[in-house]
């Protein structure tokens, strides 16, 4: 008798976790907690707005937002757009003390997925743990990266990303990024041995980050008519990335004309590069 007393407790707790669950998804309050997601991202972001078409709930048990997207409050294209965006925390580390959540959002007919840490559990502020994965991503779609480095690059881009910083404070923290886009074009500032764009099959990839400054180990360009390869440092201007000053050499290759090798020197700033031949 006391095993069934134990089974009829547990079974009519499970009843009454998936009543409560289920009354929480008829009666969720989406428009209002769209319209204080909203206030809350306005407060802590002045130059940017950021909108919420739909809002409910998730299973595994979380919020769900549908058709989001951040627009800069000076006009223009919306800087970052997502389809869907899930996000959920993760229980056992809830019960551990950590606030971990776990988020994925559908966007520029890819995905990105990952999770994040904050130390203070009861804010999502301090230091923050990010680790992240991207997959199909169109950049080409993405207005805030066109708009950083002033060019339409395309291709689908596959990225796998490693933080760790205040958050408050995001250039001045440590971490990693591995990426690869295929099959793009990045047009060129102006024409370069008759190159008014680059069309490659590959770009690969791999960065690090540390006290502000985004350090190249490795950036290689595949195309039919030229390889590129990239190393150097990118001191980062947390205030406007178009002003980060750069410190790069570029090796170039031109299977075109006889295996020719070019090295330049890429100085200046992301917004305004000066090239010279070393």
């Amino acid at each position: 008798m006391k095993i069934k007393f134990k089974k009829s407790v547990i079974g009519y707790i499970l009843f009454g976790m998936v009543v409560l669950f289920v009354m929480m998804y008829i009666r969720f309050p989406g428009d209002a907690v769209g319209r204080y997601i909203m206030g809350r991202f306005a407060e802590a972001n002045q130059d940017l707005i950021l909108t919420v078409g739909k809002v409910g709930m998730g299973f595994p048990p979380g919020l769900r937002l549908e058709n989001v997207a951040i627009i800069h409050r000076d006009g223009g294209e919306a800087g970052l757009k997502a389809d869907v965006f899930k996000v959920r925390p993760s229980l056992p580390n809830l019960l551990r003390g950590r606030l971990v959540w776990l988020w994925h959002a559908d966007l520029y007919s890819g995905r990105i997925s990952g999770e994040a840490a904050f130390q203070n559990l009861a804010t999502s502020k301090g230091y923050l743990n990010l680790e992240c994965n991207a997959d199909g991503i169109q950049v080409e779609r993405w207005g805030d990266l066109k708009n950083s480095l002033q060019r339409a690059i395309t291709g689908k881009l596959r990225a796998s990303i490693v933080y760790k910083g205040e958050w408050g404070a995001l250039s001045n923290g440590s971490g990693n990024l591995d990426l690869t886009l295929l099959n793009g074009t990045y047009p060129l500032g102006e024409s370069f041995f008759g190159f008014d764009r680059l069309d490659f099959s590959r770009t690969e990839g791999q960065m690090s980050l540390k006290s502000g400054v985004l350090k190249i180990n490795r950036l290689r360009l595949i195309a039919d008519k030229v390889q590129c390869s990239l190393k150097g440092d990118v001191y980062l201007n947390s205030l406007n990335l178009k002003q980060s000053r750069i410190d790069l050499n570029c090796e170039m290759e031109l299977p075109g004309q006889g295996g020719k090798r070019i090295i330049l020197g890429l100085s200046g700033t992301l917004g305004s590069p000066v090239m010279k031949f070393l």
